[in-house]
C-alpha cells in the first residue's frame, strides 16, 4: 500500500527545485501573493487552494494544513501558559 502524506508549500517547492516566482506564474497569481500564502500571512481562496492541491498532486493541502497549524499553536500556547 502506498502512503500519501502532505507537506507545506515551501517544502514542496524546495523538493522540486521550483521558485515561488515560477510556481506563481503557473498558478497565475503574483509572486508577492504566493509568498504571503507560503508564509501564512494570507489565506488563498477555496478555488486557489484546490488548484494548488491539484498542481501538487495532492501533496499540499493549504486549507487543512493551515488550520491544523493554527490549532496546534493555540493548544501549545495554552499548555505553556497553564504550566507557568
Amino acid at each position: 500500500m502506498q502512503h500519501r502524506y502532505t507537506m507545506n508549500l515551501k517544502m514542496y517547492l524546495a523538493s522540486i527545485n521550483m521558485t515561488v516566482k515560477d510556481f506563481s506564474e503557473i498558478m497565475e497569481v503574483s509572486s508577492k501573493y504566493m509568498s504571503r500564502i507560503i508564509h501564512g500571512h494570507s489565506k488563498p481562496s477555496r478555488k486557489l487552494s484546490q488548484e494548488i492541491e491539484k498542481a501538487t498532486d495532492g501533496l499540499v493541502k493549504i486549507t487543512s494544513s493551515m488550520g491544523r497549524s493554527r490549532a496546534q499553536n493555540l493548544e501549545n500556547a495554552q499548555a505553556y501558559h497553564a504550566d507557568s
